[in-house]
């Protein structure tokens, strides 16, 4: 185990999320949301609510992408009526203040770019879907971790679901970060926990997964990462790696080295990814000098 995989640590159970869409009469159906791998959605645990973050149903077959405004609706009863953000309905539809609306007129449902508005779904996890990313004597029990699962944009431009797993605590912070990833269309390669690959960080990163929790020691030392806190997360490893001298983790990520070059899913200073985490008073790893860690963002600067 390096430097970087002792250091570091994550973890990331499956995918999906997600709202149910209130069927209407005024509303017009199409396909669900095809699946990380291009399946359908899979079924969720029942919706709970943890750590102050209402979680939606999962999102239903026959999702609708239109609604065709009746008498008395307003920009906030449809939002209510299709689970949409009134804000990202505006957006779709190019309404601005005071968002008068004709009876009659048909409201898109998604962006313009064919994608759904952001969902997620908090749950608890068990130590035995913590696999061996946990074990006892980790500084944070499964009692005070959560699994986040999210939309998130693929690098094929199309809306997949991912599972990250973080601190209970960390929960509201990590899912309006993500949120705000989703809605600049940030691209993000795959989104699954430590656990697939056996809680190997080096088969995690060269996967380009993104993960959290994950209970690892810094390499050489007794002192736990901050993903074994469920308090960091590490974004897309092969375009954002973690750079130590000549020591490139993961090697794939070589290609990535020139920053000065942006391609998608890389993070930059003051890019979408970096606002994103730093709105919530998150730090960006590729701010330190050495190591250097592009992918990672934690809530301690650790």
């Amino acid at each position: 185990m390096n430097a970087k995989v002792g250091r570091r640590a994550r973890s990331v159970p499956r995918i999906l999320v997600i709202a149910l869409l209130t069927a209407v009469a005024a509303v017009q159906p199409t396909a669900a949301m095809a699946g990380p791998s291009g399946s359908a959605p899979r079924s969720l645990p029942p919706a709970t609510t943890i750590g102050g973050l209402a979680a939606p149903h999962q999102l239903a077959v026959g999702t609708p992408t239109r609604y065709r405004v009746l008498v008395g609706d307003t920009i906030r009863s449809i939002s209510r009526k299709t689970h949409h953000d009134w804000r990202d309905l505006a957006s779709w539809n190019n309404l601005i203040q005071p968002y008068t609306l004709r009876t009659g007129r048909v409201l898109r449902l998604t962006s313009p770019d064919g994608l759904t508005g952001f969902k997620y779904q908090v749950t608890r996890v068990t130590a035995a879907q913590l696999g061996a990313s946990y074990r006892a004597g980790c500084p944070v029990s499964p009692a005070h971790l959560r699994q986040l699962t999210v939309y998130y944009v693929g690098f094929d431009r199309h809306t997949r679901t991912g599972t990250i797993i973080v601190r209970d605590t960390a929960a509201p912070a990590v899912v309006r970060a993500l949120n705000r990833l989703y809605n600049a269309r940030f691209r993000i390669n795959r989104m699954e926990p430590v656990t697939v690959f056996g809680a190997d960080d080096n088969r995690s990163m060269a996967a380009n997964n993104t993960s959290a929790f994950n209970c690892r020691p810094v390499a050489g030392t007794s002192t736990f990462s901050q993903h074994s806190y469920g308090t960091a997360v590490d974004l897309n490893p092969v375009q954002n790696p973690w750079v130590d001298g000549s020591s490139v983790e993961p090697p794939a990520g070589r290609r990535y080295l020139d920053r000065t070059v942006y391609r998608s899913g890389m993070v930059l200073g003051d890019g979408a990814a970096e606002r994103a985490f730093g709105s919530e008073g998150w730090s960006w790893g590729g701010r330190w000098t050495a190591p250097v860690d592009y992918q990672h963002f934690s809530a301690n600067g650790r």
